[in-house]
């Protein structure tokens, strides 16, 4: 029989829980600006090297 959790052990979980997915998004977030980031720097020393040449 499982021990029903207390109104502070509920209000613990649910906040941890939203903490974690809020980091999950900003993590996300990041790596998305990440790899755009890493795109765009590629597109620009593509362009450079072809004004070079």
């Amino acid at each position: 029989m499982q021990k029903q959790e207390t109104l502070a052990q509920l209000i613990c979980r649910t906040v941890l829980e939203f903490e974690q997915r809020q980091a999950k998004v900003a993590q996300d977030k990041l790596r998305e600006y990440t790899s755009e980031s890493a795109i765009i720097d590629t597109s620009n020393q593509t362009i450079s090297k072809q004004k070079s040449a």
